[in-house]
């Protein structure tokens, strides 16, 4: 039975990580967010299937769309032409 200073995790990194003795110590020195697929603190599950069971995440990447365009924008405000953010950071193929 789980007490509140057990935890467990689940990774899938394949061989992409390499060998290694310690896998909680791989995990954090090696490897990335999208390998984690399970979580469990204190006998729940907080993540499930690479997906963060504890927080709405369902609008983030709005969010986060969001506020790079605002930042991109304010560039405008330090650019001794102030020139669109289109112009400043133009694409890096054509866009159609």
């Amino acid at each position: 039975m789980p007490n509140k200073r057990n935890a467990g995790t689940s990774a899938n990194q394949g061989t992409r990580i390499g060998p290694h003795a310690d896998p909680i110590r791989t995990l954090i020195m090696n490897c990335d967010g999208r390998g984690i697929t399970r979580v469990v603190l204190a006998g729940r599950a907080i993540i499930e299937e690479a997906q963060i069971k504890t927080v709405d995440t369902s609008d983030y990447q709005q969010r986060a769309q969001a506020f790079l365009e605002k930042c991109m924008a304010s560039f405008s405000n330090s650019d001794y032409k102030r020139r669109p953010a289109s112009e400043l950071f133009p694409p890096g193929f054509p866009v159609r």
